[in-house]
């Protein structure tokens, strides 16, 4: 499986018909994946795992 992120809101046959807004990090087959790829609608997304602090600081920065 391979993780990857939109970059174009995207909805087709080859996310069977599931809706992803740009910037959603999804996980298909190798083959799926190089096709989103090689279409542009998406990018290889490399996904660290967010530890709550993260989150804390994220949130931060949204309420200033």
């Amino acid at each position: 499986m391979v993780k990857v992120r939109f970059i174009q809101d995207f909805r087709g046959k080859l996310t069977g018909e599931i809706y992803y807004l740009a910037g959603t990090v999804a996980e298909f087959d190798a083959a799926t994946a190089q096709t989103l790829l090689d279409e542009k609608r998406a990018e290889p997304a490399e996904v660290e795992e967010e530890t709550a602090n993260d989150r804390q600081k994220r949130s931060a920065k949204r309420a200033k």
